[in-house]
């Protein structure tokens, strides 16, 4: 295909191969630099352009990498960013000017570090971004900025092995064949699919992340946002698929894993029994000497499970740590009742 205008690099469509991704951003950048093409216009290109690749891992080589990071340098101008706490786009309401040139600035940033992102693996980067930092004119700029350097240095760092391509086909049939079934029973009002590159596998699942069918090639920055949505998980012994939540300090594959097995968690508080703290024990719990003998177990342990006489177990087991009395708080788990 002949790609010579706007609306050429605007009509491809998702799945491409990696060589003519790279091929079709050689292009695109002659074409942004011929035709004076703004930033946020041009950015917005390249991600697009990204974004149309097949999902099955190919990443962009050295000379388009370079070549889109010489581009971002040339066109890297912060001089008329403002200073403002965020950008809420308001529904069913018209954007002022001051209103459109903060959207402007937001949406210029994350396309800018979300395609830095994606030339990476390929490209001194960090450099680039730790140079604009010392330049930043606002404190967004400033926090974005800060933001992603330590983002990329742990993303650098770590090693995230790939599953085997008959392993990630299985999980995308079985995600994919869920979704179809919930849009067809009308339990999703929208048909959704898995992102094949994203899968991940825990000790007894997978999780995948998803989006919207016709959104598979789109840009992130463009996906329909579901709130309270998070990753698909995916039982690796059973039928059971499932969607997580999106709340930050969950540990959702323990959630799973307890979906799994219909189990479910409470605490258990283990008092070692010691006559020498009898006295503070007996203040404590508000029992007689007798009460306390008869609570004590054969391993000279004093049990209390979640629920049991209305009793605080973390509240009374930092009681406990400051009267000296030995004791500990136990997470375990149990068949659902």
């Amino acid at each position: 295909m002949d790609l010579k205008t706007y609306e050429d690099f605007k009509s491809l469509q998702g799945g491409l191969d990696i060589t003519f991704v790279e091929s079709a951003i050689i292009k695109l950048l002659d074409y942004l630099s011929k035709n004076q093409v703004s930033w946020l216009e041009g950015i917005t290109l390249i991600n697009d352009l990204i974004y149309l690749k097949k999902h099955n891992f190919s990443k962009l080589s050295k000379e388009p990498c370079a070549l889109i990071l010489s581009w971002i340098a040339t066109n890297y101008d912060n001089s008329d960013f403002i200073e403002f706490l965020g950008y809420e786009e308001k529904e069913g309401e018209e954007e002022g000017e001051e209103d459109c040139k903060e959207k402007q600035i937001v949406d210029v940033l994350d396309l800018t570090l979300n395609t830095i992102y994606h030339i990476s693996h390929n490209t001194d980067v960090l450099s680039f971004l730790k140079q604009r930092l010392q330049v930043a004119k606002t404190e967004l700029e400033t926090y974005e900025l800060k933001d992603y350097i330590t983002a990329l240095e742990e993303y650098q760092k770590a090693e995230i092995p790939r599953l085997a391509d008959e392993i990630l086909d299985t999980v995308l049939e079985r995600v994919d064949r869920y979704f179809e079934q919930d849009y067809e029973q009308k339990k999703s009002e929208h048909l959704l699919c898995g992102l094949r590159e994203t899968i991940v596998e825990y000790k007894s699942s997978y999780v995948i992340a998803w989006c919207i069918k016709s959104e598979k090639y789109t840009s992130i920055h463009k996906r329909t946002q579901f709130i309270g949505g998070g990753g698909l998980f995916v039982s690796k012994h059973t039928d059971l698929i499932q969607m997580s939540g999106s709340a930050p300090f969950t540990d959702w594959e323990e959630w799973f894993e307890l979906e799994i097995d219909q189990l479910e968690l409470y605490w258990r508080l283990e008092i070692t029994y010691n006559k020498q703290k009898i006295t503070a024990l007996k203040a404590l719990l508000n029992c007689s000497t007798a009460n306390i003998l008869k609570l004590r177990n054969e391993d000279s342990k004093i049990i209390f499970e979640e629920g049991e006489n209305g009793c605080d177990l973390k509240t009374l087991k930092q009681d406990l740590d400051k009267s000296g009395i030995e004791n500990e708080l136990k997470k375990l788990r149990r068949k659902r009742s």
